[in-house]
């Protein structure tokens, strides 16, 4: 039983060390690195039953470019936004 147990508190553990090293490498981006967002992406209304395509979206080198060149479009769009109106 104390084997299992072992088990158990080896894989917390573990999980914990992965979480700070998380943690440690996101404080290190943004200190040393380029700044960045992260944004979240729901799946549209009305597409239910294509979750998993939606979920393999994520791994799609095309899609993953083309969200990233509307993205920089739309924020530098905000920043300017807020630069005109300061």
């Amino acid at each position: 039983m104390s084997g299992i147990l072992d088990r158990i508190l080896e894989k917390k553990e573990k999980r914990k060390s992965l979480e700070q090293y998380e943690e440690k490498k996101e404080e290190f981006k943004r200190i040393i690195g380029k700044p960045e967002i992260k944004v979240s992406v729901e799946l549209p209304e009305g597409y239910e039953n294509r979750k998993k395509e939606f979920l393999a979206l994520e791994k799609e080198e095309a899609f993953l470019r083309d969200v990233n060149r509307s993205l920089k479009r739309i924020v530098k769009k905000h920043l300017n936004k807020k630069k005109e109106s300061k």
